[in-house]
């Protein structure tokens, strides 16, 4: 159980960093998906025999998910295009405790999973930002993230798996890719917007800064284009200074800002 605890802490880590968070309701989706959701799952499964249980919706900002069960298996099918996203093997933790593949032959892995899967087309176009291997104390992984950049505006695009080190055999799996709604021109420049980001922590001395354009999710299949601020000040009294500032890249709203803690 307390294997299971740490993997899903670290996906959800991941999905608040990338797609935002995920709200669980207990409604289900309309009885007209249920037969289609159930062939979704069979077919990304290859098991047409596979004992599946509707356990419950999530909504996310870009998607609604449908989630389904096998006995040690979840799965998340977006409601809408029925193709499953989001995938996790929980009994392939219980093997994650010893480092038997090289990085090299579990990203081979992830491309031959994705290729099987008919996930890998955007491949190419993506860029690899992660591939290390994640020690969780008794549970050890692959962890590999290619993320789409369009110059160098970071979409929400992204492809992640996690490999068991042991086995080879995939553990999670998150693929999301959302066509891009917003126009990608600034109008605020970055160093409007740093300058602004740096207002936001008055009476720091600032150590160091940094900036980056991205496409956010801000409600419900809405996009904004925002930039992306970081700002280290000087520690007073032994606590850090500063924090991360997103403003929006039209107007120069401040969209939500956090201190270090």
């Amino acid at each position: 159980m307390e294997k299971k605890f740490v993997m899903m802490l670290s996906l959800l880590i991941l999905a608040v960093c990338c797609i935002g968070l995920s709200f669980p309701a207990y409604g289900m989706s309309s009885s007209d998906h249920i037969p289609n959701v159930y062939t979704s799952v069979e077919e990304f499964a290859k098991d047409p025999t596979i004992d599946l249980k509707m356990n419950r919706n999530e909504y996310t900002p870009h998607a609604v998910y449908i989630v389904l069960s096998s006995a040690n298996e979840e799965f998340w099918v977006n409601e809408e295009s029925l193709v499953v996203e989001r995938y996790s093997s929980f009994d392939d933790l219980l093997s994650c405790d010893r480092v038997i593949l090289s990085k090299e032959e579990a990203i081979l892995k992830a491309k031959i999973f994705l290729r099987d899967h008919g996930c890998d087309s955007n491949l190419e176009s993506f860029t690899l930002v992660k591939d290390e291997l994640n020690n969780g104390g008794d549970i050890l992984t692959y962890d590999i993230l290619w993320q789409e950049f369009i110059g160098e505006i970071l979409t929400p695009n992204f492809t992640f798996i996690s490999v068991n080190p042991n086995t080879g055999s995939i553990v999670d799996y998150i693929d999301i890719k959302r066509p891009i709604t917003v126009l990608l021109n600034p109008a605020i420049s970055k160093e409007e917007a740093l300058n602004i980001a740096v207002k936001q922590f008055k009476g720091i001395e600032i150590e160091e800064s940094s900036i980056s354009p991205r496409i956010w999710y801000y409600g419900e299949n809405l996009q904004k284009l925002v930039w992306d601020c970081t700002i280290t000040g000087k520690p007073k009294d032994n606590v850090l200074q500063g924090g991360n500032v997103i403003i929006d890249a039209v107007t120069g709203e401040v969209i939500s800002r956090s201190r270090w803690l």
